[in-house]
């Protein structure tokens, strides 16, 4: 059995939906005055400009596989990074630790 839901009653300029595009115009040319204007930052080229704001701590950045003070990977073949590849390119397989590389 379906349920009804009733859809609020929209007034005349809801319906006309001229007023959300204006008011999403007026904010992209405020954002278009503003960097011309060279009151904002468009682009960072990132090998060579760096961003002025700090990271937030919560950031976590690329993965990357960590090491000890020996050299030895510290991988606990949790599979996050598979996981969090976006093109799918990691496949982890777990398996034992040769002893010598422990």
């Amino acid at each position: 059995m379906a349920i009804a839901v009733p859809r609020p009653k929209l007034s005349w300029s809801e319906r006309l939906y001229l007023p959300a595009i204006v008011g999403g115009m007026a904010i992209t040319l405020n954002h278009f005055k503003n960097m011309l204007l060279g009151r904002t930052k468009v682009t960072v080229q990132y090998p060579e400009q760096t961003l002025d704001t700090k990271m937030p701590d919560y950031y976590r950045g690329a993965p990357a596989l960590v090491r000890d003070e020996d050299g030895r990977v510290r991988c606990v073949a949790c599979q996050l990074c598979e996981f969090i590849c976006p093109p799918r390119a990691i496949k982890i397989e777990p398996g034992e630790i040769p002893s010598s590389d422990r």
